[in-house]
């Protein structure tokens, strides 16, 4: 994987100022109240696209702004499962905090929600590394079948990070430093807040269409499980 081109390749399409104007428009839009979902909706279906752009090769990856509608339906239904895959943390968060708000209220005090709270943190940790991964791996099929099911085969999910657990890793690693990047550049008063928003999906997009070009749709997978029912 290439973080370095991940970062610059949006500056070699000739269009790239009037794609990332719109972008940051879409992005602007979705810090608005239920409007702000629909907007965020058409983002990750730019995003859907950008990653199937760069999967198979195309030489200016970063989409143009036709097909609104196709965008918005299929950014809406990445952006369903991307509230799925949350919903057990959020959950968990929920509950938990009232529970030890309750314990540490009631009994010892402060010194228990933090004993408490440390001891949870690792568990709620692994469980966003996995979902991250899992998501990420459903979202190189989806780019490429546009059927929102892969991101529930959850049994399929795994045995395909295990299989490609090295590569998902490294994807990981570059994502969190595109983040921290898109972090850093937000920190820049002006310039900074209009550009973080706009290379945000480009950024990431770039990255996971790569990982995706590795991974592949995982044909591997399928001839594995058809030989393995042959064979019982």
């Amino acid at each position: 994987m290439d973080f370095g081109n991940s970062l610059s390749y949006v500056f070699d399409d000739q269009a790239w100022v009037s794609k990332l104007a719109m972008l940051l428009l879409i992005m602007l839009l979705s810090a608005i109240p239920v409007l702000g979902l629909l907007a965020l909706a058409v983002a990750m279906g730019y995003l859907v696209e950008l990653v199937g752009n760069v999967r198979s090769g195309h030489p200016t990856p970063l989409p143009t702004w036709e097909g609104m509608e196709t965008k918005f339906r299929t950014g809406g239904y990445l952006l369903v499962a991307w509230f799925v895959y949350h919903l057990p943390f959020v959950m968990f968060f929920g509950c938990t905090t009232w529970l030890i708000g309750a314990i540490a209220g009631g009994f010892l005090g402060d010194l228990t929600f933090y004993v408490i709270a440390c001891c949870l943190a690792p568990f709620a940790l692994i469980y966003i590394a996995l979902a991250w991964a899992m998501f990420g791996l459903a979202t190189t099929e989806y780019a490429d079948t546009l059927d929102q099911n892969v991101y529930y085969r959850l049994a399929d999910l795994w045995w395909s990070l295990q299989r490609y657990g090295s590569i998902t890793i490294q994807w990981m690693i570059m994502s969190f430093f595109a983040n921290t990047l898109i972090s850093l550049l937000a920190l820049i008063p002006c310039l900074g807040w209009l550009a973080a928003p706009a290379l945000a999906i480009p950024w990431q997009g770039h990255l996971l269409g790569q990982y995706a070009r590795q991974v592949g749709i995982d044909s591997d997978r399928r001839q594995q499980i058809k030989r393995e029912k042959m064979r019982s």
